[in-house]
């Protein structure tokens, strides 16, 4: 691969993975769709950036998520196995119903 093409690549990947993130923090995509992916690119996000990016949640309320469900703040979501990120999606889940039921 010439350094060209390294930058191309590199510059798809930094393109993808703002995308993601962007969508998420809208609220036009689910994170079950982004943790369920096959694409490439976004398999190698950060499980902390993704979870950062949910709306209303910062960077220290997202490493308190990972933390109670043992998920490394360095881990990808490729390195996730299945129950893993059930076990994320679950724990989300409950705390959205939580939460809005404390704004009512």
């Amino acid at each position: 691969m010439s350094r060209e093409e390294a930058f191309i690549l590199a510059e798809r990947i930094r393109s993808t993975r703002a995308d993601v993130i962007a969508r998420l923090s809208c609220g036009e995509t689910e994170i079950a769709d982004v943790m369920n992916s096959e694409d490439p690119f976004v398999v190698e996000i950060k499980v902390v950036a993704v979870v950062e990016s949910l709306p209303g949640l910062g960077k220290v309320t997202a490493r308190r998520i990972l933390g109670e469900v043992d998920i490394s703040g360095d881990c990808r979501i490729r390195e996730l196995d299945e129950n893993r990120k059930r076990t994320l999606l679950d724990f989300l889940d409950s705390r959205s119903h939580t939460d809005s039921r404390s704004h009512e």
